[in-house]
């Protein structure tokens, strides 16, 4: 990325990414949280958290409401998993990296 798209990019946390994929999925954040939660967008949110706030593992299952750091990890693991098989999941995560402001048009 070039130092002009990356001033740009605006900081942001997970508060921010849990309410727009929740929002997107039609979804209260709240329930994103907890060992059996299967909301959908779930795994998307803890992948974008984890991709775009720098978040540690453990914190970030801390604010799944998970009790270890595996917990998070295996959320970020599969919604990189479906990215790669699906061209719309892809797209709605470059969608919900859009509304956050996470996207600029001249990333390289």
């Amino acid at each position: 990325m070039d130092r002009r798209t990356s001033r740009r990019l605006r900081a942001i946390g997970c508060d921010q990414i849990l309410s727009v994929v929740a929002k997107y999925h039609h979804f209260d954040p709240q329930e994103y949280v907890g060992y059996r939660s299967g909301s959908a967008g779930r795994e998307m949110a803890a992948y974008l958290c984890r991709q775009w706030t720098g978040m540690s593992l453990a914190k970030l299952s801390a604010v799944f409401g998970l009790e270890h750091p595996d917990g998070s990890s295996n959320l970020v693991r599969h919604a990189k998993r479906r990215a790669k098989e699906s061209l719309e999941y892809q797209k709605i995560i470059t969608l919900l990296e859009t509304k956050l402001g996470l996207k600029t048009g001249n990333q390289v």
